[in-house]
């Protein structure tokens, strides 16, 4: 049975040649787990993009995974082989990281923008790390209207989309970062809303409460996509 890493290595196509779906949208919610902080490549909070390729390059792979699932997945070194060797993701650059933890608000968000070269951006959203504030803010999901990582999340959005012209937006993560995904684009003004293309959530868990009556809107419906593993439990709370 193929996984991502088989799909990386078969399908060169660039993004002009296949359009972005939901495999594509995976591959770069893991590769928001990167601790870019550890490169030596700099990756800016701004908008000064930074090639892909170059980080996972020069980068040692252990730092660069450190603190996160990857660390520990046999498939790690096949998935940053395939991701240099790659026709259709080694050109894509990467700008706006951002990383903020804090144990006294019980938060832990990152996020990062990939360009895919194309055109669009895709914003992705990282999910938990193995640190105790990003359990325990996983907790607060149950039990907390908002949480601090989605407020963030919120602000993000605006910010790179304010700083990014007109560009068509992706958003998307894994795990929490999926729920932020969702929570950013149900939140964010109008005209951010419509430069939107899509919503990835894989496997991140629903809300105590609408955040927005646009969670019933069509239009919300039509650019929502959720990937919920046979083997969930995280992305089924709150469903």
């Amino acid at each position: 049975m193929g996984n991502i890493v088989t799909y990386m290595q078969e399908e060169q196509r660039t993004f002009s040649e296949l359009p972005f779906h939901a495999v594509d949208s995976l591959i770069c919610s893991v590769i928001c787990y990167f601790d870019f902080d550890r490169s030596p490549v700099a990756v800016r909070a701004g908008g000064e993009e930074t090639l892909l390729h170059d980080i996972v390059a020069l980068s040692d792979w252990d730092a660069l995974c450190a603190g996160s699932w990857l660390e520990d997945s046999k498939e790690t070194g096949a998935f940053m082989q395939a991701l240099m060797a790659s026709r259709r993701y080694r050109a894509m650059s990467v700008a706006f990281y951002a990383n903020e933890f804090s144990n006294a608000v019980e938060k832990q968000f990152s996020a990062v923008t990939l360009f895919l070269g194309q055109g669009d951006a895709y914003l992705a959203y990282r999910g938990t790390d193995g640190s105790f504030a990003g359990w325990k803010e996983d907790f607060n999901l149950c039990f907390r209207h908002v949480i601090p990582s989605q407020r963030s999340a919120e602000a993000y959005l605006s910010g790179v989309a304010s700083a990014t012209g007109s560009r068509p937006l992706i958003i998307g993560g894994h795990s929490k970062g999926g729920n932020l995904a969702e929570y950013a684009s149900l939140v964010c003004p109008e005209g951010v809303f419509e430069r939107i293309v899509a919503v990835y959530n894989h496997d991140g868990p629903s809300f105590l409460e609408d955040p927005s009556p646009r969670i019933e809107d069509p239009t919300f419906a039509a650019k929502l996509h959720k990937t919920v593993p046979e083997s969930s439990a995280f992305g089924m709370i709150l469903e």
